[in-house]
């Protein structure tokens, strides 16, 4: 708490009303399991209806609905994963920050952090995040490669961009409500579902030429170095698709359309 203290005096400007913002300290548990340690949630939010509290007792003044509105800065602990993992730091990221109204990097310094998801990270946790939505929010695989289509080109774009490369999950979610039928339940609901779903995103990246391509393409090879083929994602299919790219789901296969040429010339190894 001092250093919360600490840190909001610093970057207060940043802070409307930072003085009479609460920090509410959760601890709970997910499973009954007694090696779990439970969680930890810090969340900094303003002092509105659901989030006042007495200053003795420090119990909510009354147990009106939670305004989401009033968020300024979450961090998510994963207690159970930290202890495994420190002091080597040989696992997942045990910390998830959310950020609400403020923008400032107070919270996170304040709780002894800093940023550890490169860029690269980010990106293939937006893609992997978009395949799942896709399929829990029930969209079309039309629909999908659209989305993973208009977030490929708006990547490349920033990354050329020579005065400002930085992109957020606002600006990536707005390109993908465009992608998403208006009357669809899906709209307006991506970051939500990264959050509640702990994808590891930054709040602010920067994609570069490369990073877009290597997020949607899949790389084969087997441990004898025999074969390395690389395949873009929307371009594999099952066998009654138009994709080029088909899968034999018995066989665990890939088949690779040919041309004429490179038939003729595998035909010439392979016999008749």
């Amino acid at each position: 708490m001092s250093k919360i203290k600490t840190s909001v005096s610093d970057d207060g400007r940043k802070i409307s009303g930072a003085a009479n913002n609460n920090i509410i300290f959760i601890h709970y548990k997910t499973t009954g399991d007694i090696t779990d340690i439970g969680r930890l949630l810090i969340v900094m939010v303003d002092k509105k209806s659901g989030f006042d509290f007495e200053n003795v007792a420090l119990t909510p003044k009354k147990l009106s609905p939670i305004d989401t509105d009033a968020l300024r800065q979450a961090a998510l602990f994963d207690l159970t994963l930290f202890q495994s993992s420190y002091p080597k730091n040989n696992s997942d990221a045990y910390v998830k920050f959310i950020q609400g109204k403020s923008k400032g990097d107070f919270f996170k310094d304040s709780l002894g952090c800093k940023k550890d998801v490169d860029n690269n990270k980010s990106i293939q946790q937006i893609f992997d995040a978009i395949i799942a939505f896709s399929k829990t929010e029930g969209l079309t695989i039309p629909i999908r490669d659209k989305i993973n289509e208009a977030i490929t080109v708006l990547l490349n774009k920033k990354a050329k961009d020579k005065y400002d490369q930085s992109l957020t999950l606002d600006i990536v979610q707005k390109n993908i409500d465009k992608c998403i039928p208006d009357e669809h339940p899906a709209k307006g609901q991506f970051i939500t579902f990264v959050n509640v779903n702990e994808y590891q995103i930054d709040e602010v990246f920067e994609p570069t030429r490369r990073s877009a391509t290597d997020a949607n393409t899949f790389k084969f090879s087997d441990e004898n170095d025999n074969f390395s083929v690389n395949v873009k994602k929307a371009a594999i299919g099952d066998e009654k698709s138009s994709k080029p790219v088909k899968i034999d789901k018995n066989n665990k296969c890939l088949m690779l359309p040919l041309s004429d040429f490179d038939f003729d010339e595998i035909m010439k190894v392979v016999g008749e």
